[in-house]
């Protein structure tokens, strides 16, 4: 069992507080007081230790078939991995189980990274003030009402493309001809009822 990040900042949380290894282990949960030892020494967390591996644990199943696979996807880049599992299992009944599509997705998936063209993407600029995003809601269901009167009335919730603040306004609806808003805010705005 290997130890967690947790579990060795309890051990050492522990020993600092004057215990002894064995009883910070038994409190972190660890299995024995050399765990304890060995994370004291490195002064390390167990995530920090973790080395990539650059070594197959296996050996490579599609090795033998990877250059006719790497020039079927130079014809047609846009082959499926699996669409190209499945025809190694017709060409060779057998020999690959269903377990290792996975590993035939990363291998393909690793080649298109490494021999496909890049696409560019262009970053939006956006100004702040430039766009805001509204959102709003009929309040008439609440039936305010002024003098007797109903009161017809929306909220709009407006957020401004970066920046922090959100803000929630008020609306009267007037009567200038179409339906238009009345922002109640910063200053007036006038605003196409959409409903």
């Amino acid at each position: 069992m290997t130890a967690t990040d947790a579990q060795v900042r309890i051990a050492m949380r522990e020993r600092k507080k004057g215990k002894n290894q064995e009883q910070a282990a038994a409190k972190a949960n660890l299995r024995s007081r050399k765990t304890v030892s060995k994370y004291e020494q490195s002064g390390l967390l167990p995530s920090q230790q973790e080395k990539a591996r650059t070594y197959r644990t296996r050996p490579d199943a599609f090795a033998d078939e990877w250059p006719i696979i790497e020039k079927m996807l130079s014809a047609a880049p846009e082959l499926e991995a699996k669409t190209l599992f499945d025809w190694l299992c017709e060409q060779q009944p057998g020999q690959y189980q269903e377990g290792q599509l996975r590993t035939l997705q990363r291998r393909i998936t690793t080649w298109r990274a490494l021999n496909q063209a890049q696409t560019a993407s262009l970053d939006q600029v956006r100004e702040p003030g430039e766009m805001m995003q509204l959102d709003g809601t009929w309040m008439t269901e609440l039936e305010v009402t002024i003098a007797g009167q109903p009161f017809k009335h929306m909220l709009i919730h407006s957020v401004r493309r970066q920046e922090v603040a959100n803000t929630v306004h008020g609306i009267r609806v007037g009567r200038m001809g179409a339906k238009e808003w009345r922002w109640w805010g910063q200053g007036p705005c006038w605003a196409r009822a959409a409903r």
